[in-house]
């Protein structure tokens, strides 16, 4: 099941999702950034604005220092406005 499909069936009972970049096809696992990797990113994105989505999101993805951080939370914005 791909995750534009698992998010339209859990709607409302949705917790928080977990934003993690994913490469399978390159068989680099997490070895890529956020927003980037096989993970459909726009799909996921519409999905969760198609069921109305405002909650909290977790990032399964390394921390770091500050620039890292910073960089993190500038990816998320622009994957959660896409």
């Amino acid at each position: 099941m791909n995750r534009r499909t698992f998010l339209q069936i859990t709607g409302a009972a949705l917790a928080a999702p977990a934003l993690a970049p994913l490469a399978s096809a390159q068989d680099r696992g997490f070895q890529v950034e956020l927003g980037e990797g096989d993970n459909a990113w726009p799909a996921t994105m519409q999905a969760l604005d198609e069921i109305k989505y405002a909650g909290w999101a977790i990032l399964e993805v390394p921390g770091g220092d500050a620039a890292r951080l910073k960089f993190l939370a500038e990816r998320t914005d622009q994957l959660l406005a896409s």
